[in-house]
């Protein structure tokens, strides 16, 4: 907590139209004392407010039982008591990036303006070194990444009725729950894990290795971006669409005997192709099958985060995934979004 409110407060204190615009709550779950003594010393000495929650005497079943109905308090204290007009929720393991707070400004409009925006996050799950690039390049997605997300009252006060007591990410993901609405995240991470143990040490997999191979590597970035001179208006719904396919129609196909294999060409040691910066695109089998199909190819591109939230690929948009490779856009696209195309190509 120390080092996420230390790295937070510098860039919230530089502005101090960011303090007015973003008042700053630490909330305390569990009541571990050292805890509470520091957020009480931050709310003397930085203006910052101190919220507990207190856990009921019934046994939690799951891992991550307690982080949902602590997320759960929130969403019902700001949404249904103080009428708050948005909250962002930042976990206590993360840096921020210099623009954290202006990155959320600029987005948190177009969630108000548009319905099918029920998020905006600060992660990208493939923001790896080498997989990502553009660091004023925002994408929607059908899968909520988390590690630093915002919503705002409209979706806010239908969360805080409906919100699960366990596995709140999970949740998040299910079509029946999204019901068509997505998130916005950067290409480039505005947020950065340091947090090797947590809640998800109950799920079966090495929370080490799980970091020291995806995690590690994830870029944050540096630059203070004006986000007040970026136009976003690409990213509303029907604009978003358009673009993305016209990105799709204007990609090559990636081929081996061009290329090499997708592993070789796409290592991320290798510098930028500047011969060729037109987008590539491959196709895995969509549908049934879909987890096989599509982490055969991203097994090539380490070290990107190939596996499924939720039976969706991370940040995917209608199926369809975007990483960098040798500085050019690549596509992983589901076989079954080609339409009539789908005959000119061959799915890995």
């Amino acid at each position: 907590l120390a080092r996420t409110m230390t790295i937070l407060l510098k860039h919230w204190t530089q502005d101090a139209a960011d303090r007015q615009k973003f008042p700053l709550y630490i909330s305390v779950d569990g009541g571990d004392p050292r805890t509470l003594l520091y957020a009480v010393a931050l709310q003397d000495a930085a203006d910052v407010q101190v919220l507990t929650r207190v856990r009921a005497r019934r046994k939690c079943d799951f891992y991550d039982c307690h982080i949902s109905l602590h997320f759960k308090m929130l969403l019902q204290v700001f949404f249904k008591c103080l009428n708050a007009p948005r909250l962002l929720f930042l976990e206590e393991d993360l840096e921020v990036a210099p623009d954290f707070f202006t990155y959320f400004e600029a987005t948190s409009r177009l969630m108000d303006q548009d319905d099918s925006l029920w998020c905006v996050s600060a992660w990208n799950d493939h923001g790896q070194r080498g997989r990502a690039l553009n660091n004023t390049a925002l994408y929607r997605t059908d899968v909520i990444p988390g590690l630093g997300w915002m919503t705002n009252a409209k979706h806010g006060k239908q969360l805080a009725d409906e919100w699960p007591d366990t596995g709140w990410d999970h949740w998040m993901r299910r079509a029946e729950n999204r019901k068509g609405r997505q998130c916005i995240f950067p290409e480039l991470p505005r947020s950065h894990t340091f947090g090797k143990e947590g809640a998800h040490s109950g799920e079966n997999y090495d929370n080490n290795a799980h970091f020291n191979r995806y995690l590690s590597v994830m870029m944050l970035n540096q630059e203070n971006i004006d986000w007040s001179k970026q136009d976003l208006s690409y990213l509303l719904k029907g604009n978003y669409a358009a673009l993305l396919q016209s990105w799709l129609e204007a990609a090559v196909e990636f081929e081996k005997s061009k290329h090499g294999s997708l592993a070789f060409y796409c290592d991320v040691s290798k510098q930028p192709d500047v011969e060729d910066s037109r987008g590539l695109f491959v196709t895995y089998k969509g549908g049934e099958g879909t987890s096989t199909a599509y982490m055969n190819v991203t097994k090539s591109l380490v070290p990107m985060l190939g596996d499924l939230a939720s039976g969706f690929p991370r940040a995917s948009y209608d199926g369809v995934v975007m990483v960098r490779c040798r500085g050019r856009r690549l596509f992983l696209r589901p076989l079954k979004s080609l339409g009539t195309a789908a005959k000119t190509v061959t799915p890995i």
